[in-house]
């Protein structure tokens, strides 16, 4: 009879973990697969997560399809693969994204990545899902039925295709502006697509579902809402507008009530301030960007590009709403520009242009928001030094507000120098980019970058609506709200998000949510230290460590990538602060099970891959100094008493854990963003930035190993264990039973195959022994067939194995 035993695997050069047999398929074919250095199962999908090939036989990227097609058994399910982007990055490495589709429906969020350079594939990253035969394409639910659903999900007071009837109302004079808010189509009441969705809030399997794309406007909100085709539930609502901060959801939905009773169309909306265009009017002479000055609020006077406008005697149409007249922006009311050379906020030196345009401080009721941003108006300057100029008969009175310093956010409606800033910023966003990561705006493909500024009154916030930015004037530094929202930090955290859609999609919420928010401050920091080093701009104006901390009441920021903890986020993974990232329903109430909150614990992982531990850094007034030490839990008691990474009790090598700078630690997270999958967590994140390391600086390298120490303090894998012990793959020991007839006198026995697969280092031997444990075996005898341990020497890789036979004298 078969006994129950147990075996221990000893190595003399440690190691942590191993995995015991696994069935799957998905892994049989990767173990067998000659090329294939390590992998890892994604264990909720039971689909590969990563595969990693060996150096000296890296696949043909020419056959990348192929391949693809083979290893993720395409075969079985008629999955067909769709080649969604390719991005060049500088260090030659190129990047190739597909989509999984099935049955000629797109699979959403699926996503197999590869990484290749010079003609080879070095690794693929993937999201994948396994579709069973008979894979249902058939809606049972009527498109109608399941936007019920959707609508009923999202349980908003208003709606944007509502709103825009409204807007019509109010415009009704001006029949240009009612055509073009007709033709919005963001706007229009949503459209049902046929895909597969993953059950985020159920099995996580993947279903046939309905999207919608919904946008509301009280409470402001715009998600893609995936409706079960089959039976209606809600699989996923992925939030697309993102916010610079965490809101308060009640205060927001009162803010835009109080708005709609006390703010009527004729209060905002004036003959003085939208005036219609005439129909005699002439195009302008347009001349090609020019270079001008700028007074910005938060950065000095900066050199900004702009298009000069030669108008003519008629006038002409405003740049961004054409059925309005073109307006001075530097005096209330405005009056219209007609017979002068002019110049607006229009760049077109930079991709598709930076464009930033004037919402005249109307937000919520009673124009929607995508009303507003068609409705928004050019800022004018006659000169091209954009300066407070209070002459009369100068149009250019750039603050016209009684305070100019952010305290009393009533006046910043009328204060235009900040929208300065908002260009300027858009404008370094872009260079930073290009000159870092030879990306073409956040799409890679040249997007106009557009900013609408004076979003208000008196708005407490930024945000990113998918495809542009908008700009709150704030509340003023004595309500303890904000300063106008175009720092630059938080112009490179919004347009952060747009880079986030168009390289790893991360659902908006739970783990991938945070580091979706995460990755946005990590580039406001990257930006805002590579404009000031570029610039020469004094470091006592910009903190990179510190998002928000030219516009926030304190000085101090809205986060701290160094000190977290300082504004109630967690610093550790499940540390102090940790918020639930599972929770079942996500929503602004709840910042989308803890979006901005989490992004803490990436955040000081960047800041320590830049210094190190134990670095000092902020403004004279708030310096932290890192402790080097780690949550072990959530409570306040559990604070610093986890796992040590920096000082001299720490257990990782003196002058392995050092800072690799801003250059290394952006490039290497770039790679890692651009190799997250949709629904990634932290562990994932790991794995890719350990990847990325590997694969721009080698194997074995500075930056591997501080990448992986940086991931072990922030309580997220093991520190680095060293290049002299060999790393077994996740499924390197495997354990086998087979059975068959014995030429001896007993009748049955058992055969035992016990294998390592790894690669060992070029100086050196390594030995892996096996032993049994966990009691005797009744009346069986076992016994190496060989002996009890596998040899590797220098330089060797592959599979070996060795056998146990197990004796059974019991008669079968």
């Amino acid at each position: 009879m078969k006994q129950l035993f147990t075996f221990v695997f000893m190595c003399v050069i440690s190691f942590t973990s191993f995995a015991q047999k696994i069935s799957n398929d998905f892994e049989n074919l990767l173990r067998q697969n000659p090329s294939v250095e390590n992998f890892e199962i994604n264990k909720t999908l039971g689909t590969p997560s990563f595969i990693r090939f060996k150096t000296g036989s890296l696949p043909d990227a020419q056959n990348a399809e192929t391949l693809i097609k083979e290893l993720f058994q395409f075969q079985k399910s008629g999955a067909q693969l769709v080649q969604q982007s390719t991005t060049q990055l500088k260090s030659g490495l190129t990047v190739v994204k597909y989509k999984q589709a099935v049955k000629g429906l797109a699979v959403q969020h699926s996503a197999i990545i590869v990484n290749q350079q010079g003609g080879k594939i070095y690794s693929i990253s993937a999201e994948v899902y396994d579709f069973p035969n008979g894979t249902n394409a058939t809606s049972s639910l009527t498109e109608t039925t399941a936007l019920d659903k959707a609508l009923n999900f999202v349980n908003a007071k208003e709606y944007a295709w509502e709103s825009i009837e409204k807007d019509k109302a109010t415009f009704k004079d001006n029949p240009a502006m009612v055509a073009r808010l007709s033709q919005l189509p963001e706007a229009q009441k949503p459209k049902g697509e046929l895909v597969y969705a993953r059950d985020i809030y159920g099995t996580n399997a993947a279903r046939l579902s309905w999207k919608f794309d919904v946008y509301a406007t009280n409470p402001l909100s715009r998600h893609y809402i995936y409706v079960d085709a089959e039976n209606g539930k809600i699989l996923l609502a992925d939030a697309i507008i993102k916010h610079a901060d965490k809101i308060n959801a009640a205060a927001e939905a009162a803010k835009a009530q109080k708005e709609a009773e006390n703010c009527p169309p004729s209060a905002v909306y004036t003959e003085g301030v939208r005036t219609p265009m005439r129909t005699n009017a002439a195009p302008p002479v347009v001349s090609s960007s020019v270079l001008g000055t700028a007074q910005t609020r938060y950065a000095g006077t900066r050199n900004i590009y702009t298009t000069q406008l030669v108008v003519p005697l008629t006038g002409t149409t405003d740049p961004n709403n054409t059925s309005a007249q073109l307006t001075y922006s530097g005096v209330d009311p405005r009056s219209p520009v007609v017979s002068a050379t002019v110049y607006i906020l229009k760049d077109d030196t930079r991709g598709g242009g930076v464009q930033t345009y004037d919402m005249n401080g109307a937000g919520g009721a009673p124009i929607s928001l995508p009303g507003l941003h068609e409705n928004s108006l050019a800022f004018v300057d006659k000169d091209n030094i954009w300066k407070d100029e209070t002459a009369v008969g100068t149009n250019e009175d750039l603050i016209r507000g009684a305070t100019r310093n952010g305290s009393n956010g009533a006046d910043e409606g009328t204060n235009d120098d900040y929208a300065m800033d908002a260009h300027w910023g858009a404008e370094m966003v872009y260079d930073y980019w290009l000159a870092r990561h030879n990306r073409l705006s956040y799409d890679n493909n040249n997007a106009s970058i557009k900013s609408y500024v004076h979003y208000g009154p008196a708005y407490d916030n930024a945000f990113w609506n998918g495809s542009v930015m908008t700009y709150g004037d704030g509340s003023g530094t004595t309500a303890t709200g904000f300063k106008p929202l175009t720092s630059l930090d938080v112009c490179g955290h919004e347009i952060g998000h747009g880079v986030c859609s168009f390289t790893s999609d991360l659902v908006y919420q739970g783990e991938s949510g945070a580091m979706n928010e995460a990755l946005s401050d990590i580039w406001a920091a990257c930006i805002e230290n590579f404009t000031t080093t570029s610039l020469g701009l004094p470091a006592n104006t910009f903190y990179p460590f510190q998002i928000g901390e030219q516009i926030s009441s304190d000085g101090i920021g809205l986060r701290r990538m160094d000190n977290p903890k300082a504004k109630t986020d967690p610093d550790t993974y499940g540390g102090l602060n940790w918020q639930n990232p599972n929770c079942t329903a996500p929503s602004l109430a709840n910042d989308q099970c803890g979006v901005h909150g989490n992004s803490g614990v990436l955040n000081k992982y960047f800041y320590l891959l830049v210094n190190g531990p134990l670095a000092t850094t902020g403004p004279p007034t708030d310096r932290f100094t890192d402790d080097g030490r780690a949550d072990a839990g959530t409570t306040a008691a559990l604070a610093n008493t986890g796992n040590i990474y920096g000082g001299a009790t720490s257990p990782i090598p003196a002058r392995e854990f050092v800072g690799l700078g801003f250059a290394k630690a952006e490039a290497i997270t770039y790679l890692m963003e651009l190799n997250l999958t949709p629904n990634a967590t932290y562990a994932e994140a790991r794995s890719a930035a350990i990847n990325a390391a590997k694969t721009l600086y080698g194997a074995c390298s500075s930056e591997e190993k501080v990448v992986t120490d940086a991931f072990f303090a922030i309580g997220v894998g093991n520190r680095y264990l060293g290049c002299s012990s060999p790393t077994l793959d996740a499924y390197a020991l495997q354990t086998s039973i087979s059975e068959g007839v014995s030429t001896n006198t007993c009748p049955r026995f058992n055969q035992i195959e016990l294998r390592a697969n790894l690669t060992v280092p070029q100086a050196g031997t390594t030995t892996i022994s096996f032993a049994r444990t966990g009691g005797a075996l009744g009346n069986s005898e076992w016994a190496f067939n060989t002996s009890n341990a596998i040899t590797y020497s220098a330089g060797q890789t592959g599979l070996k194995s060795i056998f146990v036979n197990i004796f059974d004298d019991a008669v079968v």
